[in-house]
């Protein structure tokens, strides 16, 4: 079966390879190949065998302690700093907004819509202009916006956040939340998930 190259960097592979380039170089720490095929949602033998070719080529470092392989990022490698910025750019926007709203309060749901979740989710078109993000709940709006602000340096583009109120999300008859949830979302944050089963 052939694989198609995402949407959001045609010069990759595959959606896999992008996320899991993704993982390695834009969340913090050391990660074994099992913690990032868990955070990501992707075989562990698919992991290992892009771990094993950026290992090889020198892309990553890895550690053993005991029988897991720890993977970072290898600073000495001069294709470090510039693959990260790129990365930070295509696929980024889910790593990093997750990072930055997992210290905000007040958050029962989050997620990116629009043109960034379309070309994730493999819809051709344009690079998008903007990452518009959706949070539902009672987050303090002045953190919330300080949050985006930070997150648009990061990534490089505009970050335009959205609060709807829980009760408005859940009923879904509002039209921009029904416009929504019609259309690609990546989920962020899901606390929800028990008021849906309910």
């Amino acid at each position: 079966m052939k694989v198609s190259a995402p949407a959001l960097l045609p010069l990759l592979r595959s959606q896999a390879q992008g996320e899991i380039l993704a993982w390695v170089f834009l969340t913090p720490g050391e990660h074994s190949i099992v913690d990032i095929a868990r955070a990501i949602n992707i075989p562990e033998t698919t992991v290992l065998r892009e771990i094993d070719r950026l290992t090889a080529t020198g892309f990553v470092l890895e550690r053993r302690q005991g029988r897991s392989r720890l993977i970072t990022p290898n600073p000495d490698n001069p294709a470090t700093q510039p693959l990260t910025a790129l990365l930070a750019i295509t696929f980024g926007p889910a790593h990093v907004l997750r990072q930055h709203l997992a210290t905000l309060d007040g958050v029962d749901y989050a997620a990116i819509y629009g043109s960034w979740a379309a070309r994730a989710t493999g819809a051709p078109g344009q690079p998008p202009a903007d990452i518009d993000l959706l949070v539902v709940g009672e987050p303090s709006r002045t953190d919330l916006y300080e949050l985006a602000e930070d997150a648009s340096t990061t990534l490089r583009r505009p970050v335009n956040a959205t609060v709807v109120d829980r009760a408005t999300w859940l009923a879904g008859t509002d039209p921009f939340v029904a416009t929504v949830r019609e259309r690609p979302l990546i989920t962020l944050i899901d606390n929800l998930h028990q008021a849906r089963g309910a």
